[in-house]
């Protein structure tokens, strides 16, 4: 038994009996342990697939799927041990991702923002968040617009430090100078 089955066996039990809240806390948290102990620091996400008797099995977002057949007691298989993994994040990048899904939720629910403005704000970040999943960003737009949010929102007391910290962030992934 692999080591990946003895961890679902000892979870399966336990699961069953869990809220969808915990269950959601679990793989979030889970996501977390996988991310930090990844031997390569500079990516967070794979995708792979595999084919298993004629059927495509694929994944995507830390969803590894591998199929390898176990040998049995008197036979023989012959394994093709092609497993190909694209890393399709970096750490930093989800962090910041984090961080705007964060400020993002902070602006719809203040109430100190003018209501004429909350809807261009929150299209403002969901640009940013939208540009930031490209495989190759454009540098110049995230930063007017991460220099647009911290404009219109450092005002607001209460989003002021979500607004810094995603500035920060973003600043210290492409060389901007710092907040």
């Amino acid at each position: 038994m692999s080591q990946v089955e003895m961890v679902l066996s000892m979870l399966r039990p336990v699961v069953t009996s869990m809220s969808a809240a915990d269950k959601s806390d679990l793989l979030a948290k889970i996501s977390q342990l996988l991310d930090t102990t990844d031997s390569k620091p500079s990516a967070s996400g794979q995708s792979q697939s595999n084919t298993l008797s004629g059927i495509n099995f694929s994944g995507g977002n830390n969803n590894a799927l591998n199929f390898a057949p176990v040998q049995n007691q008197g036979g023989n298989v012959n394994v093709d041990t092609n497993f190909n993994q694209n890393y399709v994040s970096n750490p930093e990048i989800k962090k910041v991702l984090d961080n705007l899904s964060h400020l993002k939720a902070s602006i719809a629910d203040n109430k100190e923002i003018n209501l004429l403005l909350k809807e261009p704000v929150k299209l403002e970040v969901e640009k940013l968040e939208a540009e930031l999943k490209k495989a190759t960003p454009d540098p110049t737009f995230i930063e007017k617009t991460v220099a647009t949010l911290k404009q219109g929102l450092t005002g607001v007391l209460t989003l002021a430090e979500p607004t810094i910290k995603v500035a920060s962030l973003v600043a210290k992934l492409y060389g901007f100078p710092a907040p």
